[in-house]
């Protein structure tokens, strides 16, 4: 099995990420871009809350372009952008953030329950078939966490943050995929583990 030889999302435009532009939609279900409203950090920073970010990264994406073409591939970006919507709460935010990433907001949760989040993200990311041509396709995602606890400055604040979830991600991608990853020198967890083994 190959590893990643680098992070895969983090360059130095992260404040793009729900900044104060208007949305640009995309097809996946009508998730939007980076781009919407006002910036989620400022919120934080404002209310004093924590903020985390979660990086999903469809693993494997391009062997599915490849071995079953572009318009599967497409299947799969939608399957995954309503499985994630139906399974976050109405204060997170999920949009595409590239290629086969997703990211999701989850403001003023604590870290228990962000874990959980992703969790539950993956697990039911797994257990959703897409169906091709007859065919079922089985799909994992790789999770890499983000958290702030206190949020000054939200355009610093969305470097740092951004920085974090992608090394995380880039860290499960490496373990082996299907796997989420957090941001307190825990290691990412297993696939099948529950949040409290990470």
């Amino acid at each position: 099995m190959s590893t990643p030889s680098k992070p895969y999302s983090y360059k130095l435009h992260a404040y793009t990420f729900g900044a104060k532009t208007k949305a640009k939609y995309l097809p996946e279900r009508n998730l939007p871009s980076r781009s919407r409203g006002e910036h989620p950090l400022e919120r934080s920073a404002r209310a004093g809350t924590p903020f985390a970010l979660l990086m999903i990264d469809v693993d494997l994406f391009k062997a599915f372009n490849d071995t079953y073409g572009h318009q599967a591939g497409d299947r799969v970006l939608k399957s995954v952008g309503r499985i994630l919507d139906d399974n976050v709460r109405k204060v997170d935010y999920v949009a595409r953030y590239g290629g086969e990433e997703f990211a999701v907001t989850a403001p003023a949760t604590p870290d228990d329950g962000v874990l959980l989040l992703a969790e539950r993200l993956r697990l039911s990311v797994e257990a959703m078939p897409v169906p091709w041509e007859g065919r079922e396709l089985n799909i994992t995602v790789s999770i890499g966490v983000g958290i702030l606890h206190e949020v000054a400055d939200a355009k610093e604040a969305a470097v740092a943050v951004i920085r974090a979830a992608d090394e995380q991600l880039y860290a499960a991608k490496c373990a082996g995929r299907n796997r989420v990853g957090f941001n307190d020198n825990r290691r990412p967890s297993p696939a099948g583990a529950a949040p409290s083994a990470l």
